[in-house]
């Protein structure tokens, strides 16, 4: 009997296995979530309020099953979950604390109230047309069950009346009542029930209707906040274009900073309870007007959260209604920016008090050979906020101190409540030994525990270590790859389920997690390792499989978690270099990554240079990432060092991490530094020294040694390799006369200057300097060069000299003051050099009388080809310099190449915002020269592509004006780099725009439908986040083409045109294309022509930007 029931429940249980195993294949297909959970062991928690465990009013614990005392403590409990009400009678402005009323005080906010005009304009239907597209079907409803769903099928007099009632609800300052009645839906917390209500979350379930009107007037909201300096820079957490990347980026940054300076900082981490729940809604009030937002709008928000009610879902129906006391609701759309709005005063405030501010600095080297010319980039912050996630920094505990006691204050006044004992404090400073602190917080002392040192905290998601330790970042992905492949190890599961967890669930958090951690392929391969097995195992593979099968995507595959840290890194730099909030981190990064290096610029080869870093900063692995697939940072403005031609890292291979550190400590970067100017010969020690302006003292350094042991023939210091490039002159040693006042006469002043008609030196002694004109002007007796060949064994190096008085030349200029000099040339004193000459007691001089038979001579104290370099070098020098060459002025990489243009010049945007061909260029000028007398065009646009997908493809395009007919104007081009018909397309747009003139209403004619809806998108939505744009194909054509319509003060409107209707326009500029894609020289965007909202773009083999979704 036994047996054979054995037998049956065996059979049952197997049958029963089975039947799960084919389900689960099935929900492959049809349902992921139950797939999921069903692999992953996840069960769907509930909450069945039937029993309940909770603290009386005289503090014993309560364990009871009776429906009445759940029912009471339930709505006792969420009611009164954030605490009492705020007692302190804040009514006005004048009612708030001293120290608090200028931070409230609208008058001292530098905002303009017509910002906030679009939140009173009325809601049209296109507003709710506009919302209906960004909703999630499948939402839970409110009280009255109405669904989006609902709504969106509605006729559309239906909807102009809802859109009535929305407008009534502002105007009338009322919201219906059964619109302040919400339900509350509990889900746990991520730990077990245990029949407490504080294991519980709730979800507010809000009427549909009164959604959509929110959502409306929170999108205009959130556009207004994202376009005007508004909100502080560090407290911006949910506005639009925002994400955990801007907090999570400036904390990194400090972190490192901190690292690789050797400064301490302290970093707190602090837990606001029930931040929503608390809001107090009088100083709500203060807070919107102090952003001066309208009084009607004002009114609405306060609405929205005054007598309110709510019920709670059980499983057994709602319980009893409770009134709720404060705070704004958890799942109101806007609750987040009112947030922002309240909690900003306190940002304000801290932000102003500089002594408090934690430094951060790079050092921009603009010219090796000039130090004064450094300039100091500095990054200040106090403290930075992603909604209720505070984060504090500071130098030293007292800093930290003084900070947390004025953000008391502020939580004191507006009832925010802080868990003291869930302080978080992670710190450098290696005098802390003990594991606890006591914080004195407006004279009261508070315990709170450091954390070790080695160890992290957790910030939204990941884990943070003062020291800029990673340890436990990868020991947390090692726990995440072994939980999913404990799990999956012994359960009956295809290829396909294994792919999709390690693809779709595990990829995805390690990529999260390792956002600034940059692991190097034997370390992605090893974390990956256990479940690269369990996947070959499914696959029938043997274990000693090469990854590239499994990782080839021909077959059935997963991803190779190298690629996904590269395409993620790819996304988090394309951010870091366009998000405004982050652009003085960025180029301090950039900075910190030339010095870390020590390269005048950012090498195509950086990971060869990279190897001597004992622990590189995230910028700089981060690169070298990139380094491995051929993608780099096409950079907005200039980055490179001056100075030399030759990075002395190039020329010797040999150079050791400790030779590095001493190469920094006397600022050499350039083998130019320390070679003749001829390039031949390495210079002496003390010549090094004195021509770097270094006072060090101590040995020869040991790069110096090596210099002179291997890259040296002889004790002449020859280079075994000269340098090939032209040596930059160490002008340092080498200069100008100084300006005098009025007519001076030197003494024994002699000097060099580079004649580019004759093509040669010119020497002179100084006889006087007349600085009555605005330019210093010298008057030199021309010396003329001797060589003196006496002994035909020395190298020219080693060849002396002499100079002997010009007796008349073409050179001389008339001179009143002196008529014995037979030849004087007058010079502007800046293209003149200072050089010694040898006094006539020297056996320099000596060597020489014989020479001259007692003609009068001097001898220079450098041979003849070294000053005739520098003397060169100093003149290409002031030729190109901005007081001589206006249209050559260099860029400071501080500023950006493009600021803003002369108004009604279509000129400079033709010549500043497009790379091409000058003949382009003219034409594109003359069909603007063309069209200014007109105020209303019409252009037929097109675009053509040929040969796509092959390596003949070409892509063209071209438009056709035909309003006004007279003048009729044409164009076509072409362009080159990732063709498409959108892009060429988007070109002819562009092109058709550049050449229009100023405040003009422009209609293009078009049949691309995919151009006229990223317009239309684009116009709608008025801003785009920096991350949305970057993923936008074409991005740098679309962003100049809204440039265009913005600085030209363009109304321009996109028609669509049907395919193939023989409109004759249209196929005209259809020929145009394709003939335009025949042109050999193409026009491309100017990506630094967007240095003002740009950093640098993502490039590919150092050719182009890649202007489009790097990640497909």
């Amino acid at each position: 009997m036994k047996t054979a029931y054995k037998s049956v429940y065996d059979k049952y249980l197997s049958d029963k296995i089975s039947s799960y195993v084919i389900e689960r294949n099935d929900n492959l297909q049809h349902d992921q979530t139950k797939m999921i959970n069903s692999i992953l062991n996840r069960k769907p928690r509930r909450i069945v309020l039937d029993r309940l465990s909770f603290v009386d009013d005289k503090g014993d614990y309560i364990f009871t099953n009776n429906p009445e005392i759940i029912e009471k403590e339930a709505v006792k409990h969420f009611q009164h979950q954030a605490g009492p009400p705020n007692e302190k009678d804040i009514r006005n402005l004048d009612s708030l604390p001293q120290d608090w009323k200028d931070h409230y005080d609208p008058t001292l906010q530098n905002i303009k109230e017509e910002w906030w005009n679009n939140l009173v304009e009325p809601i049209t239907l296109m507003d709710l047309s506009s919302i209906f597209k960004k909703l999630n079907n499948n939402k839970a409803p409110g009280p009255s069950k109405i669904t989006y769903e609902d709504i969106i099928h509605l006729y559309e007099d239906t909807l102009k009346i809802l859109v009535t009632i929305f407008n009534a609800c502002i105007t009338l300052k009322v919201i219906p009542d059964n619109w302040k009645h919400a339900l509350l839906f509990l889900i746990l917390k991520p730990h077990d029930w245990n029949c407490k209500l504080t294991n519980t979350r709730p979800i507010t379930l809000l009427e549909t209707p009164r959604k959509l009107l929110v959502n409306i007037i929170s999108t205009r909201l959130n556009h207004t906040l994202s376009k005007h300096p508004i909100l502080q820079f560090n407290n911006k957490a949910g506005v639009l274009g925002q994400s955990t990347l801007e907090s999570l980026m400036i904390i990194q940054h400090l972190i490192e900073h901190a690292r690789i300076k050797k400064k301490p900082i302290w970093i707190v981490l602090q837990d606001l309870s029930k931040a929503y729940d608390r809001v107090d809604l009088r100083l709500l009030k203060l807070a919107l007007e102090r952003l001066k937002i309208p009084d009607i709008i004002t009114t609405f928000f306060l609405n929205l959260f005054t007598d309110r009610y709510n019920e709670i879902i059980t499983t057994n129906g709602l319980l009893p209604s409770y009134t709720v006391l404060q705070g704004i609701d958890q799942g109101e759309v806007i609750s987040p920016l009112l947030w922002n709005i309240y909690y900003d005063p306190i940002f304000h405030r801290i932000n102003q008090l500089t002594h408090l501010h934690y430094s951060t600095f790079a050092t921009q080297k603009k010219n090796c050979q000039h130090k004064d010319n450094d300039i100091i980039h500095t990054f200040d912050i106090s403290v930075v906020g992603y909604l209720d996630d505070t984060t504090w920094f500071g130098s030293s505990q007292s800093q930290i101190e003084e900070k947390l006691s004025i953000a008391n204050s502020f939580y004191d006044l507006n009832n925010i409540k802080v868990n003291m004992d869930k302080y978080k404090i992670l710190t450098n400073d290696r005098s802390i030994k003990q594991s606890n602190i006591i914080l004195t917080i407006n004279n009261r002392p508070y315990e709170a525990p450091i954390t070790f040192r080695n160890k992290g905290e957790r910030i939204l998601g990941l884990y943070i270590n003062a020291l800029d330790k990673h340890t436990q970042m990868i020991q947390k992905g090692k726990q995440i790859v072994m939980a999913h492949y404990n799990i999956m190890k012994n359960k009956k599961l295809t290829h396909h389920h294994i792919q999709y967890i390690i693809n779709k669930i595990v990829i995805p958090k390690l990529e999260y997690i390792f956002q600034h951690t940059i692991l190097n392929l034997k370390q992605c391969q090893s974390l990956m390792g256990p479940l690269k097995r369990l996947f070959k195992q499914r696959l029938n593979l043997p274990s000693n499989t090469a990854d590239n099968i499994i990782y080839n995507h021909m077959f059935q595959s997963i991803n190779n978690f190298f690629d996904i840290q590269m395409k993620s890194q790819l996304n988090i730099l394309g951010a870091l270099f366009n998000t405004p909030v982050l652009r003085e981190i960025a180029i301090q990064k950039v900075y910190n990554t030339l010095s870390e290096i020590w390269y005048p610029t950012i090498p195509s080869n950086i990971n060869t240079y990279i190897d001597h870093i004992a622990k590189p900063t995230y910028l700089t692995k981060a690169l070298g990432l990139l380094n491995h697939y051929g993608f780099s940072i096409n950079f907005t403005f200039d980055i490179n060092i001056l100075g030399g031609n030759t990075p002395i890292r190039d020329y010797m291979s040999d150079l050791s991490i400790a030779d590095i550190q001493s190469l920094k400590a006397k600022n050499i970067i350039y083998m130019d530094q320390v070679v003749s100017s001829d390039g031949n010969y390495l210079l002496s020690w003390p010549d090094v020294k004195r021509n770097n302006n270094n006072n060090y003292s101590g040995p020869i350094s040991a790069w110096y040694k090596k210099l002179t042991d291997n890259y040296v023939l002889s004790n002449n210091l020859r280079l075994i390799h000269p340098l090939n490039d032209v040596v930059c002159d160490i002008s340092r040693t080498h200069k100008s006369p100084p300006t005098m006042p009025a007519i001076t006469t030197p003494k024994s002043q002699w000097s060099i200057h580079w004649n580019n008609v004759q093509k040669q030196v010119i020497f002179g002694k100084t006889l006087s300097q007349d600085t009555d004109h605005s330019t210093s002007i010298s008057y030199l007796q021309h010396f003329i060069p001797q060589q003196t060949h006496y002994d035909n064994n020395l190298t020219p190096k080693k060849q002396l000299l002499g100079l002997v008085a010009c007796k008349g030349c073409l050179l001389h200029s008339y001179y009143p003051h002196d008529t014995r000099p037979t030849c004087v040339i007058a010079i502007r004193t800046q293209k003149l050099l200072l050089f010694n000459i040898f006094k006539k007691s020297s056996s320099e001089y000596k060597s020489l009388l014989e020479f001259y038979n007692h003609q009068i001579f001097v001898v220079a104290t450098k041979p003849f080809h070294t000053l005739r370099h520098i003397a060169y070098e100093h003149f290409t020098k002031i030729d190109k310099s901005p007081l001589n060459n206006p249209s050559q002025r260099p860029l400071d990489v501080t500023l950006t190449p493009y600021t803003s243009l002369p108004s009604n010049n279509i000129d400079n945007h033709i010549d500043h915002a497009l790379i091409c061909h000058p003949d382009l260029k003219i034409e594109l000028k003359s069909c603007a020269k063309k069209l200014e007398l007109e105020n209303l065009l019409t252009f037929y646009t097109d675009g053509s592509v040929q040969h796509i997908g092959t390596t003949h493809s070409i892509s063209g395009y071209g438009w056709t004006q035909v309003q006004p007919f007279i003048p009729r104007v044409n164009f076509k081009g072409s362009t080159v780099f990732f063709p498409s018909s959108s892009k060429s397309e988007s070109m002819g747009i562009l092109t058709a725009l550049i050449v229009s003139p100023f405040n003009y209403r422009i209609n293009i004619y078009t049949d691309s439908a995919n151009c006229i809806n990223i317009f239309n998108t684009r116009m709608q939505s008025g801003i785009v986040s920096p991350r949305q744009k970057l993923k936008q194909p074409n991005f740098l054509v679309w962003d100049l083409i809204f440039l265009l319509i913005s600085e030209k003060h363009l109304l321009v409107t996109l028609h669509k045109v049907s395919d193939h209707s023989n409109n004759p326009y249209n196929d005209e500029a259809d020929l145009l294309a394709k003939a335009g894609a025949h042109i050999i020289e193409p026009i491309i965007v100017n990506h630094k022509f967007f240095s003002k909202q740009s950093l640098g773009f993502i490039s590919w083999n150092r050719l182009h930007v890649v202007d489009r979704n790097v990640r497909k």
